[in-house]
């Protein structure tokens, strides 16, 4: 039997479009292997934003490990290309898939209206999509063809995300792969962290590990996340007792309703804190699966101009939970950020990662190297308000876990997932079995 191959088609060796790709030997294949995706998503910016989809000639299984728009809002491109072939997830991941593509078919029609060009996908393209899709629940195995088995396992990361113990058994020979997937150890206000007890119990032949926090400070010279939490909560007390206002820019499908719990859960008063960015359906999809706190409608804002306008016409002290996390064009939190960016008594805080050419990831460069004007959009503004980031608040593994579960790896360990830089500097003191899962070229497991 030959070893299975495994090739990074985005998500390689930078953070966005994730689309990876295991070859398992199958003779009984006109192709001679069965061919498996897991993820397939899009990068933040630019029309080039999804993974190189050229290099497949055929494929039989996708399997979505969470919602997140760079590891699942490409898909409907890959079934429009192979039709037949069929899509795992977890019951959470899709009530947040459906959300995530009702959103992302929104965005591509109406680039492709001021454009001229024509959609990456359309509401079409999701209806096929979704009636390929079968539902998995954690620790229900999926047996595949080819002597290939997957079980996946809680991650931790957000609502419904998995990490995959994949295996094929061919009688006398056997190999085992663990594709983290984003994973995290650490419990959040509304999702346990994934199981470190079980992670893996086992040795296993090849890690496909996320990468993210990679080369980050080691953990006794980090805060834990209740530090971290404690931090933010007392931030945003004296922000508010100064009479000023935090804007904070979370990630729709994840970080709204996290951030909403944790803040509720400090004693933050809820007539304190807004919402802005269509927040109902993703907070429906939580009291289904969690025991989130509700949130009332007055603390929604609905109608974007005029109900944002209003609020900030009040001039009271509140926090805002504005959906897009890293600040792109259009986003609630880009518009928020226009308002604070400027009044010294205001806030931006910063808990989720930013792409470094995202507006978010621009704002907290230009901080870093002593700027004091940001340009957004056509306007230029001097950067006047505090701004803090927290990445105790991270939802992906430290440093320290992630090489604990190198540890677990005997053959070999490949890094996906990662700031390329990182991946290297970890790389070069690194035993000779790591290796980074640079888009385009395949590894032998």
């Amino acid at each position: 039997m030959k070893s299975p191959r495994f090739k990074a088609l985005g998500g390689g060796d930078e953070i966005g479009a994730s689309c990876y790709h295991y070859k398992f030997s199958w003779p009984k294949s006109r192709y001679g292997y069965l061919s498996v995706i897991v993820d397939c998503g899009m990068r933040p910016h630019g029309r080039s934003s999804g993974p190189k989809l050229e290099y497949l000639r055929h494929v039989d299984v996708i399997i979505i490990t969470h919602a997140h728009a760079d590891h699942c809002v490409f898909t409907p491109v890959l079934v429009r290309m192979f039709p037949e072939a069929v899509i795992y997830m977890t019951p959470e991941t899709y009530d947040l898939f459906l959300i995530q593509m009702e959103d992302s078919v929104a965005i591509n029609m109406r680039n492709a209206k001021e454009t001229g060009e024509q959609p990456l996908f359309t509401k079409i393209d999701v209806e096929r999509m979704l009636m390929q899709i079968k539902l998995v629940p954690f620790w229900h195995r999926i047996d595949l063809p080819a002597g290939v088995s997957v079980l996946p396992v809680p991650a931790g990361h957000i609502l419904g995300a998995a990490s995959l113990y994949m295996k094929q058994d061919c009688g006398r020979q056997e190999h085992s792969i663990f594709h983290s997937g984003d994973i995290s150890f650490e419990n959040q206000c509304l999702i346990p962290g994934a199981p470190k007890r079980f992670y893996p119990n086992s040795p296993i032949n090849t890690g496909v590990l996320e990468a993210t926090n990679l080369h980050s400070h080691p953990r006794s010279t980090t805060r834990n996340r209740k530090e971290e939490e404690n931090r933010l909560i007392e931030e945003i007390c004296e922000v508010l007792g100064n009479g000023g206002r935090a804007v904070i820019p979370v990630l729709k499908i994840h970080r709204q309703s996290e951030m909403w719990e944790m803040l509720v859960s400090h004693g933050i008063p809820q007539s304190k804190i807004f919402i802005d960015g269509n927040p109902s359906k993703i907070f429906e999809i939580y009291q289904k699966h969690t025991s989130i706190s509700r949130l009332p409608e007055s603390q929604i804002i609905h109608h974007w101009r005029h109900d944002r306008w209003k609020m900030w016409r009040k001039n009271e002290p509140c926090v805002i939970l504005a959906s897009g996390g890293m600040m792109q064009e259009r986003s609630a939190a880009l518009e928020n950020a226009r308002m604070v960016i400027e009044n010294e008594n205001d806030a931006l805080f910063v808990v989720n990662y930013m792409d470094p050419c995202s507006p978010g990831g621009e704002l907290l460069d230009h901080i870093a190297r002593g700027k004091k004007e940001i340009e957004i959009g056509l306007e230029r503004f001097d950067i006047r308000c505090r701004v803090e980031r927290f990445p105790g608040l991270s939802s992906h593994a430290g440093n320290d876990d992630l090489l604990d579960l190198a540890e677990r790896a005997r053959d070999r360990v490949i890094w996906i997932h990662g700031e390329d830089k990182r991946v290297k500097k970890h790389l070069a003191s690194a035993p000779g079995h790591h290796v980074q899962g640079k888009n385009g070229k395949g590894i032998t497991l």
